[in-house]
């Protein structure tokens, strides 16, 4: 797993920035910052984190498989990572705020956006 660890550091950083970003919006704007907005970040980032490393193992055993083989293994992948996501957001819109958990989800897109002003390689 280390040679995923620089990709999962801008993740969960920018997973760490949305949760504040969202904490502060729903302090000074809505006057609700309670258990359901925090365990819904919780939920969300966790979410975010685990399918990014999903994603990254699968990327990496695809090259050692067969062409049938890897894409089925890409699919069935791709179906549990999506069935994860929407089981999170299930629990968000029954039991938490579901704009808490869907926040941290966009993570990826955000870190790796704003790593590109930075000149740094995404790997």
């Amino acid at each position: 797993m280390k040679e995923f660890a620089p990709n999962l550091r801008v993740v969960a950083a920018a997973a760490v920035f949305l949760d504040a970003v969202f904490i502060l919006i729903s302090a000074l704007c809505l006057d609700q910052v309670g258990g359901k907005i925090f365990f819904g970040l919780l939920l969300g980032t966790i979410y975010a984190v685990l399918n990014h490393l999903a994603l990254a193992y699968t990327v990496k055993r695809l090259t050692d498989k067969s062409a049938a083989r890897a894409r089925i293994f890409y699919i069935l992948s791709y179906l549990l990572r999506f069935g994860t996501a929407a089981g999170c957001l299930t629990v968000g819109f029954i039991w938490l705020n579901p704009f808490a958990v869907a926040v941290p989800m966009l993570a990826p897109k955000v870190g790796y956006y704003f790593m590109g002003f930075s000149g740094k390689d995404i790997q």
